[in-house]
């Protein structure tokens, strides 16, 4: 129940490190909290011999899997010049495996890549398009700004910064965002980054990575200019969006009988 000593075993042998204790009251509850002792080993030898904590980094943002009874690790994109980009990780791939272990979910993979040294190349199996197959990844240590601003998500796609319609979250088509849902590098229009389930963008069946271009025959070149004129349309009437999914022209409409 000590926070900073050694946690001991029966045999009393070192298990862990005490960080803190459970007290809702103000009287110890019962609970404590310890950082395993390989963990802490694994740290002070980083510490001693290079003066920082070493991670390793793949540059993936991830999800859950929504399917019941499924492990994985479900990628929604690559960043751009991370090693997933340079091994072809493609958002909606689904990754199953990582140097031979089961990833059995998204917080499972991220430990599993940030305790593999810098430099080594790991093997991966993945399910793409419902077939398996396999790559190798090259690990690099994790850069300092992605340290600073988490893990999952990417400063690029913070909720605050995302223009959303009717459950669809969206940005302006840049190269930037067009490598990481590989289309066109000069694609213009707004890329559709996300969207939620039994919501009405998901109803009009729009997905990740599809690009608009015009919505009831109004042309959209960015992210603002597709919320202005969604907010002059109205669903009593019915929207129309013109859509390009891998490349293939779509036409998407949705009309609200009441």
């Amino acid at each position: 129940g000590n926070s900073g000593g050694p946690l001991l075993d029966i045999q009393g042998r070192v298990i862990g490190v005490n960080t803190a204790i459970f007290s809702p009251t103000g009287v110890f509850g019962g609970v404590s909290f310890a950082i395993p002792s390989n963990q802490a080993a694994r740290i002070m030898r980083e510490l001693i011999d290079k003066g920082r904590v070493i991670r390793g980094w793949v540059g993936v943002e991830i999800s859950p899997l929504s399917l019941p009874g499924k492990n994985g690790a479900l990628i929604l994109a690559a960043l751009p010049d991370s090693p997933a980009s340079k091994a072809d990780l493609r958002h909606g791939d689904v990754i199953v495996e990582f140097g031979g272990r089961t990833v059995a979910s998204p917080d499972a993979f991220i430990k599993m890549v940030e305790l593999t040294p810098p430099g080594n190349k790991i093997p991966m199996r993945l399910i793409r398009g419902n077939r398996p197959q396999g790559l190798t990844i090259a690990i690099e240590e994790r850069p300092s700004a992605v340290a600073a601003a988490g893990e999952r998500v990417h400063p690029s796609l913070r909720e605050a910064e995302i223009p959303e319609w009717e459950g669809a979250r969206l940005q302006t088509a840049d190269a930037s965002n067009s490598k990481r849902f590989h289309l066109p590098d000069d694609a213009s229009g707004v890329i559709v980054i996300d969207v939620e389930k039994e919501s009405i963008a998901a109803a009009i069946g729009l997905q990740a990575g599809d690009l608009i271009l015009a919505i009831n025959g109004h042309q959209v070149r960015d992210a603002p200019a597709f919320i202005k004129t969604a907010q002059d349309s109205s669903l009593m009437s019915g929207v129309v969006l013109y859509v390009k999914r891998q490349g293939q022209p779509l036409y998407w409409s949705l009309r609200k009988s009441r």
